[in-house]
């Protein structure tokens, strides 16, 4: 089970690579139904292919893909 620390010192690690690729509209750290941390790669579904290699772990943090972007911002 990976702790919220634990979380998000991978995400600081691998946002930067996560966030460059299109497609990607969103990276964070959310704590699962059972207390443990898991990492969130927020996506536009039309990149759904070339996105297909996302990690469903990193360094032992599950990841969880959830397609709901692009995100606009909004004043």
């Amino acid at each position: 089970m990976a702790s919220l620390s634990q979380a998000k010192r991978v995400k600081e690690k691998h946002s930067d690579r996560l966030m460059a690729r299109p497609g990607v509209s969103g990276f964070g750290v959310e704590q699962a139904s059972d207390g443990s941390a898991v990492l969130v790669i927020h996506t536009d579904p039309s990149y759904r292919r070339s996105l297909a290699d996302l990690p469903k772990e990193l360094e032992g943090v599950p990841v969880r893909i959830v397609e709901d972007g692009p995100f606009e911002k909004r004043d």
